[in-house]
């Protein structure tokens, strides 16, 4: 959120925005889907990739695209691979707990 704001602000300026940046931004937020396969400090690493995945795929998608259209198909991805995120997370809680066998 902060490197965002302060992108918005204008304290740092990325000229040649690339593609490249981008993918692996992308990568980032596939790689913090995975975050239900992991635990410990591992798990923790793991989340904040999704999350510096989805800064550098907004502020590089606005530099390369310059359209709000554009930042709302990216910020509407992103808000799909949280909520995304969370339904892996339901069902794998889920699947422990039926497998678990502890509650009645």
């Amino acid at each position: 959120m902060i490197v965002i704001v302060w992108f918005s602000l204008g304290f740092f300026n990325l000229v040649n925005g690339s593609l490249w940046i981008l993918v692996v931004g992308e990568i980032l937020l596939l790689v913090g889907l995975a975050q239900t396969k992991m635990s410990g400090y591992i798990k923790v690493a793991v989340n904040s990739l999704f999350v510096v995945g989805s800064c550098v795929s907004l502020v590089i998608s606005d530099l390369v695209g310059q359209s709000l259209l554009v930042d709302g198909y990216v910020l509407g991805l992103i808000v799909f691979m949280l909520w995304f995120r969370i339904l892996m997370s339901e069902w794998n809680n889920k699947r422990m707990c039926l497998t678990c066998g502890n509650c009645v």
